[in-house]
Order: C-alpha cells, then structure tokens, then sequence
C-alpha cells in the first residue's frame, strides 16, 4: 500500500515484550504479534496478557520512520470486553510499564467490534524503535489479534 508504506513483518531484530503472560493464556504470546500474518483459526493465536495496566511492546531492533500503526481486536463475542482502553505510545529507550517518556500517537476508548482494526497514520512519520499498546485499566485482559507497523 503506498499510502502507509512499508509493512515491518518477522524481520532479523524484530521482538516483543509484554507484562507478562499468565499460565491460563501460556499459548498465546508475544510472537503471534511479529508473525506477519493473521489468520483466525483459534483463539491461541492472539496474544493475551492480564494484569493492571497491562501492555505489549513490539521492538523494531533499531529506531524507523513509522508511517502507521494499526492493531485488530479478535473475532468473536470477547473483543468488546478485551480490546478497550488502549493508548498507543512510540518511544527509542526500553521502558516496561510506565511509558511516560515515550509519545503518545493514538489512544482507542473502545469497545471493539469483532475484528475491528484501529489505525494511526502518522503525518509526518514519527522516528521510534519501541512500539507499545497498553489498556488503561486495572485487573483488565488485553487480548490483540494482530498488530500491523509500516515504515
């Protein structure tokens, strides 16, 4: 798409980092998040995390000109409940949990649609490294289907 341009998949120095995953949720990680794909089989294939204020971060590897960011709640009756509340920061230095030095692009009050994409594009492109998405609430699921970063 030459609007947004270039999609960041699974890329040599590409991770993720969360709060942390609970043992109920142990399927669906961070990766599912880089994979550069979505697919809706199962719902093992989002990534949820619960815990106060609870967070994902996509590391880019190195700082990129991001053109758009776009996250996907899940299909199905869950995603009004689990994809609500989320503040969408860029930010160049690791942070885990308090995002305050990082700039605040996006913010969705929600609740979701099934399925539903919430995209940011940015005019002009914002130069960051880390990429984070976190729920505003406390004793809250954040569940993501599928995140999308271009550059």
């Amino acid at each position: 798409n030459e609007r947004r341009g270039n999609f960041i998949p699974t890329l040599s120095g590409v991770s993720a980092y969360s709060s942390g995953i609970q043992e109920q949720f142990q399927h669906r990680v961070e990766e599912h998040m880089i994979d550069g794909l979505y697919r809706y089989i199962h719902v093992d294939l989002t990534f949820t995390v619960q815990t106060d204020y609870p967070y994902l971060v996509i590391d880019l590897g190195t700082q990129v000109s991001i053109k758009e960011v776009s996250a996907q709640a899940q299909d199905g009756n869950y995603a009004n409940q689990y994809f609500a509340m989320l503040s969408f920061q860029l930010g160049n230095e690791r942070q885990t949990g308090d995002f305050s030095s990082y700039k605040k692009i996006g913010f969705f009050k929600g609740p979701a649609l099934s399925d539903e994409v919430f995209s940011i594009v940015l005019n002009p492109a914002v130069s960051a490294r880390y990429v984070a998405i976190q729920r505003m609430e406390t004793a809250t699921p954040l569940q993501l289907a599928h995140i999308n970063i271009y550059v």
